[in-house]
């Protein structure tokens, strides 16, 4: 959000909502959560300028379930539902949730069912849910 710094966001998503999503990764069924902090470096201006490329991203997410069943099956639980509701709360402390889109995916060859998350304190691009 505008009035977080990115130290900030990066600290309230680490520290608040990592552990957040830790206590409720069993009733979300969820393997495996990675977040993916987005770095300060000169040279990724120089390569936006040249580009004429967006602002960067905060950060990413990937939540990791065992397939997609498991992922439905957690969310359509009360346990899951509330654990939803717990992290999409405190989602509000630190993104913008009105921009969410989800982006469910698998790789090929791999037995893992993804959502895959691009967001920042000011825009979401695609909204991470859940952890692992």
């Amino acid at each position: 959000l505008p009035h977080l710094s990115l130290a900030e966001f990066h600290r309230y998503w680490h520290d608040v909502h990592g552990p957040l999503m830790v206590k409720n990764a069993e009733a979300l069924a969820a393997s495996r959560y990675i977040q993916v902090h987005t770095i300060e470096d000169p040279s990724n201006k120089l390569a936006r300028d040249a580009r004429g490329m967006l602002e960067p991203y905060d950060g990413v997410v990937e939540i990791w379930w065992d397939d997609q069943e498991a992922a439905t099956k957690a969310a359509s639980t009360p346990e899951g539902q509330a654990a939803n509701q717990e992290l999409f709360e405190d989602e509000k402390n630190f993104i913008d949730v009105l921009h969410q889109i989800p982006i469910p995916f698998f790789r090929p060859g791999e037995p893992f069912y993804q959502l895959i998350s691009v967001f920042n304190g000011k825009f979401i691009v695609c909204n991470q849910i859940f952890y692992a």
